[in-house]
């Protein structure tokens, strides 16, 4: 069982370390070949307008920018498309053939097997707009040792149903532990938001990144 640091915030945390992400999309049925080279090059003109609009709306800067372009893809008749990357750059003849390509070998690995006589249909065309956030950064502490006692701070009857009624269990306040500390359970680890047992028959111990692993002996 892993107990992380902060878990009252780690949800909110999680959130603050996401980068910004916006997905905007154009359905336009066309078969895989040039003729269909100026709707492509219209649609992913459209899509990334759209997202310009919302990276100034988020005020997200011009370097913290990114779009990933895709073409839903399928072979004609299929109910169903498979997302196929757009690379970079302006679109033309190569970007058919680098399409399908990718297609047939993403067909290949998902079904197994290619229809090299079936027309490829594009259908839906789609712009991930993602803004990147600052992380955070997380350093490893220095290992201080199993020895935990410095990290008592009293000593508490818990009714436990494994040890069969009531046991005296030494109560740690977690501020206080360091880096490869080990508590051997019956015990309680608390903090501001949140209270970890230990359990007869488990052991805990702080890795490096102050994260709890609770494991049974």
């Amino acid at each position: 069982i892993l107990v992380p640091r902060n878990p009252g915030i780690l949800c909110a945390m999680g959130l603050l370390l996401t980068d910004l992400r916006a997905d905007f999309a154009s359905t336009r049925l066309h078969t895989l070949s040039t003729a269909a080279l100026p709707d492509i090059a219209d649609a992913f003109r459209v899509l990334a307008a759209q997202a310009d609009v919302w990276f100034t709306e988020e005020g997200i800067e011009a370097p913290a920018r990114r779009l990933t372009r895709t073409v839903d893809m399928r072979y004609a008749g299929q109910n169903y498309e498979l997302a196929i990357p757009l690379p970079d750059g302006p679109i033309g003849p190569a970007s058919l053939e680098a399409l399908a390509d990718a297609f047939a070998a993403a067909h290949q690995r998902m079904y197994g097997f290619i229809a090299e006589e079936d027309p490829v249909q594009l259908v839906t065309f789609r712009v991930e707009a993602a803004g990147i956030v600052p992380k955070a950064t997380f350093k490893p502490q220095p290992d201080a040792g199993p020895d935990a006692a410095s990290a008592i701070i009293a000593r508490r009857e818990v009714w436990l149903p494994e040890a069969g009624g009531f046991v005296t269990c030494p109560v740690y306040d977690r501020d206080h532990l360091r880096a490869g500390n080990r508590i051997a359970g019956p015990a309680i680890v608390e903090q501001m938001d949140a209270t970890t047992v230990v359990l007869p028959g488990m052991v805990a111990r702080v890795e490096p990144y102050m994260n709890l692993i609770l494991e049974a002996e």
